[in-house]
């Protein structure tokens, strides 16, 4: 997937997650009233999100490229993990408030992603007239499945006459 293919992908899901924020702090109003740390944390728990799912786009596709999937992956896991870890304590210091906010802040990006790609895609009509479907029986796992099973049998017939002999 280029740059490009990339960007398209993306840019709805940073919408929908600032959006799941935006109805995270409409949510707190009738609760905590208005709180300006509690948007504060929202919003750098957000931005968080959205860094570190960037940051986990980047190192996974280098994992691929490159041929250093575990190394390259355990590194991008690490530096995410200090980002979380250095954002939250940062707004915990900050006030309770901001902690807690921050967490939900977090949470935005997998909002973002259930709705886009769960909830959105069940809403749209499903219709598969004209479309030709793959046979299941005719895919790759089935082939090495009637090889196994056809080399099985070859045993089979080979220790039987083995044993006539």
């Amino acid at each position: 997937m280029g740059k490009a293919g990339l960007k398209t992908s993306v840019d709805p899901l940073y919408r929908y997650s600032i959006c799941a924020a935006v109805i995270i702090e409409l949510g707190s109003l009738p609760f905590i009233g208005w709180d300006p740390l509690f948007a504060y944390g929202l919003a750098l728990g957000t931005c968080i999100a959205i860094v570190n799912y960037r940051i986990l786009a980047i190192s996974a596709k280098l994992a691929l490229d490159l041929g250093r999937g575990i190394s390259l992956a355990v590194i991008g896991y690490i530096v995410r993990l200090a980002i979380y870890g250095g954002a939250f304590l940062l707004s915990y210091k900050t006030g309770t408030a901001a902690g807690i906010a921050t967490l939900l802040g977090y949470m935005t990006i997998k909002l973002g992603i259930f709705y886009l790609y769960g909830f959105k895609p069940g809403f749209a009509s499903r219709s598969y007239k004209g479309v030709k479907l793959k046979d299941l029986d005719q895919d790759i796992w089935a082939a090495e499945k009637a090889e196994k099973e056809a080399k099985s049998r070859r045993k089979k017939r080979l220790r039987r006459k083995n044993k006539e002999d």
